[in-house]
């Protein structure tokens, strides 16, 4: 049975944040974060459980860098 999820990334632009943002994000204020997004994509996809763990598995929080 597939599933609908969704997946969200964006780029900071250098230099404007520390590597996590988690802590602004989550405790804000949160236009600090959204003032420094070069880059935002949002996708909605259906895909198999099997699929859906692979993602889970493979995200470790840390973007590599391949530009």
């Amino acid at each position: 049975m597939q599933r609908l999820i969704q997946i969200r990334t964006w780029r900071l632009a250098p230099g404007t944040l520390p590597a996590s943002t988690a802590r602004p994000w989550r405790q804000g204020p949160r236009e600090t974060v959204l003032a420094v997004i070069q880059h935002y994509l949002d996708a909605v996809l259906w895909l198999p459980p099997d699929a859906i763990n692979d993602l889970r598995c493979r995200n470790t929080g840390v973007a590599d860098r391949r530009d």
